[in-house]
């Protein structure tokens, strides 16, 4: 056709009245049961079968979107391909032949008058060759086309910005109102009402008793995300029903919004807004409804912006502030029934930096509000963090929790949330995933979760761990003439820490201290220690390994400052089976951690402190010792001491001295009337509950290396062996403070 002048907008291209005529002997035992289809991009029409017949006509009629903007005069427009087909009722349907409109052809049509009309026929044709019928004459096949106008009102324009694929968008469908409507009840009229169905998702309007024109004004929204160029969005399926009380639902008719459409809407502009009237079908024809008039639907179409990831600003190079980051999970909408009697018992699990945090449980409900935020003190901003993974769980009394679904923020922009601004927060809506599918809802929606991070100045200071590998117990014999020469490897993250040799000897004192930060005690894997015995010719045998969690350390660095942690470390081969000492027994490895915080900004070496010129923290390694309680005092000289305080004239005046070293310290009396202790008489008890502190001094270690080796190195070893140690001695002060 001659191309029209006044072409706005989009068109449309009716395709109908198909006749088929000398069709081939397909079956065994009878004719030929023929029907159409039509493939249009990604639209599929498809004709009613004819039973046994060489020559057969069709009634369906089949509307194609052709779609012309005046801002896209070169815009493709897809090939139509007609198939002829046999209809087989046991295996798949036979092809006869196929026909093929091209799209520049189909283009033109488009742009013709309103209303252009024109009958067409065309040679059926199967792998490049006319299909020859029953009656040696050529298979064709018949069909009138006709220009129809365009959904007027759903005629998005070209977005300004083009959307990126994968970005979520919101389709808001309003169905407004049905009219002429047929009669569908035999004493009454219809009780209509709509299904929706795009995208995966669906829903449905209430129903209207008895009326031929029915007003329903209900949004629905749909989420989908932007499809990659080339491929299409799905189209947009309203059926209207009648309601019936005692059967299922009939069908009035069916409208469908094409996919290269709704590709279009999903594409355009955030804020376009559209109406249109569209023509009710049923089995290819248009419904009729009792006043003779063509039933029509009136929708409202409206794109909005959809789920909402977050969106970090760029790193700041400049910004290495300590900081926290809280993360919020505000609520889950939009769930699936999971109960059989119920609706779901939803509760959210989160993992993130190699910990495990639980929202309550929320009862009976398909949307939760859990508004549940932890925070974690980030202390070095440049740390590598994972991603931030929230479950959602249906809480069941006697059963395994259901595995609703879950959300993911990636690794790469919960590094970008670390290092943004202090004081940035955002906000996001996430749609949920199970096994990479999104969870529609029990009222036909997406599943989402709304999570809040925000970024803000860190009111807690940064923590350093010191550790002090102290001995190791019970180890085994390891050399031929000889116990077992032993030394100790300390590693956390990239730091290594070895301890000094103790030689020839089945339990080993080191003393040997490490220092390192809490930044991530959760991030830097376990923190492992490795016991070995020297060898002076050959390579140094393993006496077996050992380690602390990172799931401990978490707990370690939530201890209060200066409190120490004592673990006993069963040592174990690298197959994970126990070492056994000499005497049979578990070698052990002795380790006591404590927390200290220091200030912002503080520079530490970590490691060694022993290596360091100038280390900023201080290792404690004196001897603390507390003394409780005297048990089993004897009696004194008078044995008045079974007497009570008060009829003690007397008094029993008891204490105690340390003495290590050379160092002696000495308690509080306790006792009689000038310590008010308990002396009640033989075997009774005397508490002091004091604290004592001795340094430890340098010529107390043993010696190590090559020292060891030599004649003076021997005889201070034989020296500090025979130092009595640490000696506790009690004193009773005697009458009245004489003697003792």
């Amino acid at each position: 056709p001659e191309p029209s002048g006044e072409v706005k907008g989009s068109r449309r291209v009716q395709l109908y009245a198909f006749a088929v005529s000398h069709l081939p002997s397909m079956d065994l035992m009878g004719k030929c049961d023929p029907f159409v289809r039509a493939v249009f991009g990604s639209e599929v029409h498809e004709t009613s079968v004819i039973k046994n017949t060489y020559d057969a006509s069709f009634e369906e009629s089949f509307v194609l979107d052709v779609v012309s903007y005046d801002d896209e005069p070169d815009a493709l427009v897809a090939d139509v391909t007609v198939r002829v087909l046999d209809h087989d009722l046991v295996s798949a349907s036979d092809e006869v032949g196929a026909v093929s409109i091209p799209g520049d052809v189909l283009k033109r049509a488009a742009l013709a008058d309103l209303g252009w009309e024109a009958e067409v026929q065309f040679d059926v044709l199967s792998r490049g060759r006319h299909v020859v019928g029953h009656d040696r004459k050529r298979c064709v096949i018949r069909m009138k086309v006709r220009v129809l106008e365009g959904l007027v009102g759903l005629d998005p324009p070209g977005a300004e910005e083009l959307a990126a694929a994968g970005e979520w968008r919101r389709v808001r469908v309003t169905v407004v109102r049905v009219q002429h409507l047929p009669s569908m009840d035999v004493w009454g009229k219809c009780d209509p009402f709509c299904r929706l169905v795009f995208a995966g998702q669906h829903g449905a309007t209430g129903w209207k008793k008895s009326t031929y024109d029915a007003v329903f004004d209900e949004t629905f929204d749909f989420d989908l995300q932007v499809p990659p160029p080339g491929e299409a969005a799905p189209p947009l399926e309203i059926q209207v029903m009648d309601h019936d009380v005692v059967s299922a639902a009939d069908l009035v008719g069916t409208v469908i919004v094409s996919a290269r459409l709704m590709t279009h809407v999903t594409c355009t502009n955030v804020g376009w807004e559209g109406e249109a009237k569209l023509e009710v079908a049923k089995g290819g024809r248009p419904v009729v409804g009792k006043d003779k008039a063509w039933c029509v639907l009136t929708v409202k179409l409206a794109l909005l912006e959809g789920m909402v990831a977050f969106a970090p600003p760029e790193e700041d190079p400049l910004e290495t502030r300590p900081r926290s980051l809280q993360i919020t999970i505000g609520s889950v909408q939009h769930l699936p029934k999971m109960d059989v009697i119920g609706k779901c018992d939803p509760f959210c699990v989160l993992h993130f930096r190699g910990g495990r945090e639980t929202t309550e449980v929320k009862k009976k409900t398909l949307d939760a509000t859990f508004d549940a935020s932890w925070a974690w003190d980030i202390h070095n901003v440049m740390e590598q963090v994972g991603a931030l993974n929230i479950g959602v769980k249906d809480y069941d009394l006697m059963t395994q929790d259901d595995h609703v679904g879950a959300v993911e923020v990636s690794a790469e922009v919960m590094q970008r949330i670390l290092r943004a601004p202090v004081g940035w927060h955002a906000q996001a809506l996430l749609p949920l995933l199970l096994d990479g599918k999104t969870v529609v809802g029990q009222d036909g929606r997406l599943a989402s979760v709304s999570l809040q991070a925000s970024v803000f100045e860190s009111r807690v200071k940064p923590r350093l761990l010191h550790i002090l590998v102290v001995g190791c117990t019970h180890l085994p014999k390891k050399d031929l003439l000889g116990a077992c020469d032993a030394y100790a490897i300390a590693e956390y993250g990239d730091l290594t820490v070895r301890t000094k040799v103790v030689y020839n000897a089945y339990s080993a004192v080191w003393n040997k201290p490490m220092v390192v930060r809490m930044d991530d005690p959760a991030g830097n894997g376990a923190l492992s220690f490795k016991v070995m015995d020297w060898d002076r010719l050959t390579k140094d045998d393993i006496v077996g390994v050992c380690a602390i969690s990172p799931e401990k350390l978490v707990e370690v660095s939530a201890m209060p400052p200066g409190e120490t942690m004592v673990q006993h470390l069963r040592i174990l081969t690298r197959g994970g089976v126990p070492t056994l000492g000499k005497d049979k027994q578990p070698t052990r490895l002795e380790v006591h951690l404590r927390v200290e915080e220091i200030e912002h900004g503080a520079q530490v070496l970590q490691g060694d402190p022993e290596e360091q010129h100038s280390a900023p923290v201080a290792v404690d390694t004196s001897l603390h010792v507390r003394v409780t309680t005297g048990y089993h005092l004897p009696l004194d000289l008078c044995g008045r001491c079974h007497l009570p305080p008060e009829e003690d004239s007397l008094g029993r005046e008891v204490h105690l001295s340390l003495g290590l070293g050379g160092e002696e310290q000495s308690s509080a009396v306790r006792g009689g009337q000038a310590g008010g202790g308990e002396i009640r008489g033989w075997g009774e008890n005397v508490r002091w509950m004091q604290d004592f502190r001795f340094e430890q001094e340098e010529d107390m270690a043993a010696p190590s290396g090559d020292e060891a080796l030599t004649s003076a190195g021997r005889r201070k070893l034989r020296e500090q062996r025979a130092d009595p140690g640490l000696v506790f001695t009690v004193f009773d002060k005697g009458f009245g403070g004489m003697g003792g």
